[in-house]
C-alpha cells in the first residue's frame, strides 16, 4: 500500500481489508495504534499498556465479512484515522479520534444504506476492567468474559431520512477511569473539534503552501510526544519508548528544537526534567526516567546535547531564570568543567575504553570520536557563553577546533573520519560529522568540501551502490565486525547505512544554510515512507530491513529546517 497526499493534506491511501494500516495517534496522557476497525495498542503514558497488539478485534456488520480482498478507503491526519468500506450493501466510516490533553480515545462508527439495516459492531478487548472504562452510546451488550479478555457487541438501528437509512454511535476508551456515561456525548464531540483544530493548526505553520503537508506530517510527531503527568512533563522519543517513562536527552534535543518555535514553555519542562538526572559530576546518562533516575548510565553525547538545548532555548526566549531552576546553572558548569578538564594534550576527548555510549549505541567507537569532538566544540563555546567563565569555555572550545582540523580530518577523502584510535582509523563518512559545518568548527573551505562528499556518498540520488532509496547515515558500512553488534551487525542496517530521518534533516539544513541543494536529504525520506504505506514519521529504514518505529519524535527535525534559515541562535 501507499499514501498520497490530498489537496486538503491529509493521507490517504485504497487497500484490501486484509492488508494492515496501522496508525499512531498521541496526545499528552495516552498513545494509540489503530488500523480501520480495530485497536492495535494502548497505552497510557508512564504507567501501564492497557491494550497489546492481538489484544483486540473489532467487526462492523451483522452479517460476517466474505472477501478479504474487499478495499477500504484510508484518511489519516493529525490525532484522527478514519476508514471507508461498503459491506453487504452498508457504507461504512470508522473515526478513531483523540484530544490534546484528555486520557480517551474515542471510535465513531457510521453507516448508510438504502435499505434498512441495525448497525452492530461486534468487538473483543483483552485489559484488566480497572484499567480501562469502555462506555457507548448504545447500550454494551457483554457476551463473554474469559480472565481479562471480554467480547462485547453493540446494536443500534437505523433510521430513514431523505429515502436513506443512517445510524452511529461512540465508543470512549477511557484510561483514566473519569468520563461518566452522560459526558460521553459531549466528550467525543469536543475531541473531534479539537482534532481538527489541532491539524488546522500543524498546517498553519507551513510557511510554503507546497510544504504544508510535509510540516503538518512532521511537526505532529514532536506535537505528539510531549507527555505531562504525575512527576513528568517533557518529550517521549516515540511511541516504542514509552514503559518506562523517559525521556532521553538526544531525542529530545531535535524534537525540542522543533516545537521551540510554538511551544517554548514545553521546551523549557523538558530541560528541568532533564536536569533532574545530571550528576554533580556532569555525567547523565542516555535518558531520564519519571524519577529523576538516569536510564543507561554515562552516555558521552547527552551532557553536551543538554548544554546545546539549553543555549537555544535561552538564546530564542531570553529566559535566564532558568538557570536558577533545579540549579540548571551550576549543573551546566559541571557538564562543561568535566569536558575542560577530559581534554588530551592534543585538545580532544579521548574515548577509551571502545564503548556505545552515544546515538550509535550498536557500534563500538573508540579514540577521538569526531562526532563528540563537534558537540563538545559547541557545547563549550554556545553554552559556555551563558556562564561567567565564557571566556575559559571559549579557549577549551578552540583547543578542540585545533586538534579535530589537525588530526581528524582527511586530506585525501575530503571529510572527517569517523574515529581514529593510535592503532586503526574508521574511514568511512559518518553523517552525525555533519556538526562541524554547523558549528563552524570546521573552515569554510573544508564545510564545503565535506558537505559535497557527503552528497556523492551518502545520497543515494547519486551513490547507487545499494539503489536509491534515502540518505545513507554513514558510507562504506563499517570496517570492524568486532565494533558491531545487534541490528548494526547487517550492512545498511540501523548505525549502519540506514536513512534516519532526523539526521538526514540535519543534513539537509547543513546545505541550506551552504547554499546547497537540500531537498533531496530533507525529503526523500518522506516520500519513500509514504510510498511504503508508513503514515507518520518512522525512526529509520533501509530497502532490506524491517523499519524502525513509528511516530518518532526526533524525526520532526524536518520542521526545523522547513522554519529556519539560519544557524544563529541554534549552533552558533
Amino acid at each position: 500500500m501507499s499514501y498520497r497526499v490530498r489537496e486538503d493534506y491529509k493521507l490517504e491511501a485504497t487497500l484490501p481489508m486484509a492488508t494492515p494500516a496501522p496508525y499512531d495517534l498521541s496526545n499528552q496522557t495516552i498513545a494509540a495504534c489503530v488500523d480501520g476497525a480495530s485497536l492495535v495498542k494502548l497505552s497510557l503514558s508512564g504507567s501501564y499498556d492497557a491494550v497489546l497488539p492481538g489484544g483486540f478485534y473489532g467487526v462492523c456488520g451483522a452479517r460476517a465479512p466474505i472477501d478479504p480482498q474487499n478495499e477500504r478507503q484510508m484518511i489519516a491526519y493529525g490525532r484522527v484515522q478514519e476508514t471507508r468500506f461498503t459491506q453487504h450493501d452498508i457504507a461504512y466510516t470508522t473515526r478513531w479520534v483523540l484530544g490534546s490533553e484528555r486520557p480517551v480515545l474515542f471510535l465513531n462508527i457510521s453507516a448508510t444504506s438504502s435499505r434498512e439495516f441495525s448497525l452492530t459492531y461486534n468487538f473483543g478487548v483483552q485489559c484488566p476492567p480497572e484499567r480501562l472504562n469502555l462506555l457507548c452510546t448504545v447500550a454494551l451488550m457483554l457476551r463473554e468474559r474469559e480472565g481479562d479478555y471480554r467480547h462485547y457487541s453493540v446494536k443500534t438501528d437505523a433510521l430513514i431520512e431523505d429515502g436513506m437509512f443512517s445510524a452511529e454511535l461512540t465508543l470512549a476508551f477511557d484510561l483514566g477511569c473519569t468520563l461518566a456515561q452522560d459526558e460521553l456525548a459531549q466528550a467525543s464531540a469536543e475531541a473531534n473539534r479539537d482534532a481538527e483544530a489541532y491539524f488546522a493548526m500543524l498546517l498553519s505553520t507551513a510557511k510554503r503552501k507546497e510544504d504544508a503537508a510535509f510540516q503538518a506530517y512532521a511537526l505532529n510527531a514532536a506535537f505528539s510526544s510531549y507527555k505531562s503527568f504525575a512527576g513528568f512533563q517533557g518529550f517521549f522519543a516515540g511511541v516504542n519508548y514509552a514503559a518506562p517513562a523517559r525521556t532521553y536527552y538526544r531525542d529530545g534535543y531535535y524534537t525540542a528544537l522543533a516545537v521551540l518555535p510554538y511551544r517554548p514553555d514545553w521546551v523549557r519542562a523538558q530541560l528541568v526534567t532533564l536536569a533532574r538526572g545530571i550528576a554533580d559530576d556532569g555525567s547523565c546518562g542516555s535518558a531520564v526516567d519519571a524519577h529523576g533516575a538516569p536510564w543507561w548510565h554515562d552516555h558521552v553525547d547527552s551532557p553536551l546535547f543538554f548544554a546545546l538545548l539549553l543555549y537555544a532555548y535561552v538564546a530564542n526566549t531570553a529566559d535566564r531564570d532558568i538557570l536558577d531552576d533545579l540549579q540548571i546553572g551550576r549543573k551546566l558548569a559541571a557538564i562543561l568543567d568535566r569536558t575542560v578538564a577530559a581534554l588530551d594534550e592534543n585538545g580532544l576527548l579521548p574515548r577509551s575504553p571502545a564503548s556505545r555510549h552515544d546515538w550509535a549505541d550498536n557500534v563500538f567507537r573508540e579514540g577521538y570520536v569526531t562526532y563528540e569532538q563537534c558537540l563538545a566544540f559547541g557545547a563549550l563555546q554556545l553554552g559556555g557563553s551563558l556562564l561567567p567563565e565564557c571566556e575559559r569555555y571559549y579557549e577549551a572550545a578552540q583547543r578542540i577546533k585545533v586538534g579535530v582540523n589537525q588530526i581528524l580530518w582527511g586530506e585525501t577523502l575530503g571529510y572527517y573520519v569517523n574515529f581514529k584510535t593510535p592503532k586503526e582509523t574508521e574511514t568511512n563518512l559518518s553523517i552525525d560529522t555533519v556538526f562541524a559545518a554547523l558549528f563552524e568548527l570546521a573552515p569554510p573551505d573544508r564545510a564545503r568540501r565535506m558537505l559535497t562528499q557527503m552528497e556523492t556518498l551518502l545520497e543515494t540520488q547519486h551513490n547507487t551502490r545499494y539503489g536509491e532509496f534515502g540518505t545513507m547515515c554513514v558510507y562504506p558500512p563499517y570496517a570492524s565486525a568486532a565494533r558491531l553488534v545487534e541490528k548494526s551487525a547487517d550492512p545498511l542496517r540501523y548505525h549502519n547505512g540506514a536513512d534516519w530521518p532526523y539526521l538526514s534533516s540535519l543534513y539537509a539544513f547543513a546545505k541550506k544554510i551552504h547554499g546547497m541543494e537540500y531537498r533531496y536529504p530533507l525529503t526523500r525520506w518522506n516520500e519513500r515512507g509514504l510510498a511504503q504505506g508508513y503514515a507518520t514519521p518512522w525512526e529509520y529504514d533501509s530497502p532490506y530491513y524491517p523499519v524502525g518505529g513509528m511516530l518518532q519524535g526526533w524525526s520532526a527535525f524536518a520542521a526545523f529546517v522547513l522554519d529556519h534559515e539560519s544557524a544563529q541562535g541554534f549552533f552558533r
